[in-house]
């Protein structure tokens, strides 16, 4: 198979990831809508509370590994473009062994609590029995992603391979029969740990099925302690926990404005900004599922010497970004108002600046995700983590006096404004000088010899 072929095969492949994840998440957002009035009904308003605390420890699952799946992700997708088979099992071997290593630490540790009876004050209750059920509750989930833990590795290995479609029917399968489970649970009025075991358990089951399959098809791939490499499981370990500081990052990114507004202005201005800037992340949403599926593909690429594949893709993917945001963000800010009356029944209005600013740092996303996805691929991780350290650092410091000053409108323009000044541009003169430029010196000395 010549360049031209594998890149429309890497197109093909991220093509049908984007729709299964997109599949994935209507079939979530629908599980949502069915499960959130059932569950409100019969646990009550404490109990939850409970329940969707609780429910937050299953989205932190993406930070129990200590970003060492993405660093997994990369080796995977490295070997598959070198074709080198043996360095793949290598790498699965060291990240399972690791993630096994840590997990049973913690398991040991999570015995022990239990051992001694100890309670999770998640919310402020003079129930005892919500205490204990809740503390419970917690042991339950904690246990489930604690077993997940090494399992996961699956999801990373497909994924890298460019067969994330794989993954996320299995995701699928695991999301529906959730669904099933906690409308069982709701039925027979199951106490509170019941139904964290269907929210979390279930899925569980469905990783274990997909871990099974995955390695009983690649038996040259399945993890062996005697495959396991020092060098190998510290390097993964290494460029996990960069990965897990840029997640941090740039989750602190997008949620500061409402912590810097509920502390300066309240919890109303944090109302009314949030529920401006959740319609523009819809779109931030969809955009990015396609954009991701990018991702192995850009490091196989790299990997055969393919960079002009990547510079090519990398721009289609940009200008597509670009388009799309140019044209549904003025549609969404001429839109919002009445979205936002009916959706909240005329109780909040967002300011038209608040909803301008937003639509500018939504069509500025559309260089800085499709571009972040890139230097992630090629592991380029500490100077995005430099420019998000930077961001934060400056937003925090003065953000809340253009709060106090401008308010609403002020803190979304400055976001804007800082995104542009601090991440976009400093992003755009590293891709162009320290990524593309290299690559052009390579391409030019191979075509030489």
């Amino acid at each position: 198979m010549d360049a031209h072929d594998r890149g429309k095969q890497r197109v093909k492949r991220a093509t049908l990831v984007a729709f299964s994840a997109l599949l994935v998440k209507l079939v979530s957002a629908v599980s949502l809508v069915v499960t959130v009035p059932l569950t409100v009904h019969y646990l009550g308003p404490e109990r939850y509370g409970v329940w969707m605390t609780v429910s937050s420890f299953v989205a932190m699952m993406a930070f129990a590994d200590l970003g060492m799946g993405i660093g997994l992700l990369n080796q995977v997708a490295d070997a598959n473009g070198a074709q080198d088979r043996k360095r793949m099992h290598i790498a699965i071997s060291s990240a399972f062994m690791l993630l096994l290593c840590i997990g049973s630490v913690l398991s040991l540790v999570l015995i022990g609590l239990v051992a001694l009876n100890v309670q999770f004050p998640l919310i402020k209750t003079s129930s005892p029995a919500v205490l204990r059920e809740a503390s419970l509750a917690v042991y339950v989930c904690l246990a489930c992603i604690l077993i997940n833990l090494p399992m996961d590795i699956v999801q990373r290995i497909q994924i890298g391979l460019q067969r994330g479609h794989v993954t996320y029917m299995w995701q699928l399968v695991g999301g529906i029969g959730s669904l099933m489970g906690i409308l069982c649970a709701v039925y027979f009025r199951a106490p509170l740990p019941i139904l964290v075991l269907a929210y979390s358990g279930i899925p569980l089951i469905s990783t274990a099925l997909n871990f099974a399959t995955f390695f009983a098809r690649e038996p040259d791939l399945t993890p062996s302690f005697g495959a396991v490499k020092r060098s190998v499981a510290t390097a993964l370990l290494n460029e996990g926990v960069l990965f897990c500081l840029l997640q941090v990052a740039a989750s602190t990114c997008n949620n500061m404005d409402n912590v810097i507004l509920g502390g300066v202005m309240g919890g109303i201005a944090v109302a009314i900004y949030s529920t401006g800037v959740r319609l523009f992340n819809v779109v931030q949403t969809l955009i990015t599922m396609f954009i991701n599926a990018l991702w192995p593909a850009y490091r196989e690429s790299h990997a055969r010497g393919d960079h002009e594949w990547v510079r090519r893709t990398y721009t289609r993917s940009i200008i597509g970004a670009l388009i799309v945001c140019s044209i549904v963000a003025p549609i969404l800010v001429l839109l919002s108002p009445w979205i936002i009356r009916v959706w909240t029944e005329g109780h909040l209005t967002v300011p038209l600046s608040v909803l301008i600013a937003r639509g500018i740092w939504l069509i500025v996303d559309s260089f800085v995700g499709p571009t972040g996805v890139l230097l992630s691929s090629l592991s380029k991780i500490k100077f995005q983590i430099l420019l998000m350290g930077l961001y934060v650092l400056i937003g925090f410091s003065v953000k809340p006096m253009i709060a106090r000053t401008f308010g609403l409108s002020g803190v979304a323009w400055a976001s804007s404004t800082l995104y542009v000044s601090i991440v976009a541009l400093p992003m755009y003169w590293y891709l162009t000088k320290k990524v593309f430029r290299p690559q052009e010196r390579v391409s030019s000395a191979n075509f030489t010899s």
